[in-house]
């Protein structure tokens, strides 16, 4: 059987552990590492050997996007600023069948809608990396609130990223409201961006919300000061229910009593070396993954960025920017 092609693009943290995962695939590939820094690229090579039955794959280690075959399947895990051109650049080189992109996808809403023309006249089929809708835990917590009119959610803590980090909330948010996103007010929002951990990039303060179109409300809050657990708070028709993915805890505050199975549930985190080979081994049978459609990832993310946008003032190429990643 020939093996499948397979791209991964941007070898740093993440990224490295988007190839662990893929070094678990099941049947032999052929998977190409591509990243301008040779220090990256050695670490996923030491890394990969950490993965148990690695060598039934072949590996190329490459530091631009060149001479690739047409592609089955590919990650692009790059930062923000330049996904946009390493996407351009792909589809510019090779044929891509199926793509999962890592978020924020972009730091502008115009980057969304132009790569979303691009992708659809290539014909690709894209997945956004939001991973949460994969875990155990929030399968079984989502089943379980199917039948319950969800009312809001809501959202707080200190330190945990109020830029970069929303759209993994949003998403599981969207996911469990079964409910597109209507509007987000930024009003709310502290004016002054603050630096981020990772150099180059920003940070945002304060609380935003906003409203699902079924009705259901958001409030999501980082607030400035000691940093503080990140915790959620979910109300239906019929219970209350507090959630700490920190301590792995589903608590209920109020209401409908929990069926054990749901008040034993833990949240516990699932790796991503232990993910990407699973939407991998799905997209290239043709099914569908469990991870969110471009089109839905970027419509939730053009209405996050012009919300985020009004509390930055760079400007590229006529639209406003966010940056962050």
């Amino acid at each position: 059987m020939k093996k499948k092609n397979i791209v991964l693009i941007g070898a740093g943290q993440l990224g490295s552990r988007h190839l662990q995962a893929l070094t678990k695939l099941q049947a032999p590939a052929h998977i190409t590492v591509i990243d301008p820094s040779r220090d990256s690229l050695d670490i996923c090579q030491t890394r990969v050997r950490e993965i148990e039955g690695w060598d039934r794959h072949t590996f190329v280690y490459q530091q631009n996007i060149e001479s690739l075959p047409g592609v089955d399947f590919a990650v692009v895990a790059t930062s923000a600023n330049v996904r946009r051109q390493v996407v351009e650049k792909l589809l510019e080189t090779t044929e891509v069948r199926t793509l999962l992109l890592e978020k924020v996808l972009f730091q502008s809403s115009k980057d969304c809608i132009e790569v979303g023309r691009l992708l659809e006249k290539k014909n690709v089929r894209v997945w956004v990396n939001a991973p949460r809708r994969m875990w155990p835990c929030y399968c079984a917590l989502k089943s379980f609130l199917e039948q319950d009119r969800i009312l809001s959610f809501v959202l707080s803590g200190a330190g945990w990223g109020l830029a970069c980090n929303s759209y993994h909330m949003l998403d599981l948010f969207a996911w469990f409201a079964k409910g597109r996103i209507d509007h987000i007010s930024s009003e709310l929002i502290e004016d002054l961006p603050i630096s981020s951990k990772r150099p180059g990039y920003f940070e945002l303060k304060g609380t935003f919300g906003g409203q699902f179109s079924n009705g259901s409300i958001f409030v999501l809050s980082d607030y400035s000061g000691i940093e503080k657990d990140l915790e959620v708070l979910i109300e239906t028709q019929n219970r209350r229910i507090h959630i700490s993915e920190k301590h792995g805890k589903i608590r209920l505050i109020s209401g409908d009593a929990l069926p054990p199975e749901i008040e034993a549930l833990k949240i516990i985190p699932e790796f991503q070396s232990n993910l990407t080979n699973l939407v991998a081994e799905a997209l290239l049978a043709g099914e569908s993954c469990g991870l969110t459609t471009y089109a839905e990832a970027s419509e939730l993310h053009q209405k996050m960025l012009d919300a985020f946008a009004k509390k930055f003032l760079q400007i590229k190429e006529g639209a406003r920017v966010c940056p962050i990643t």
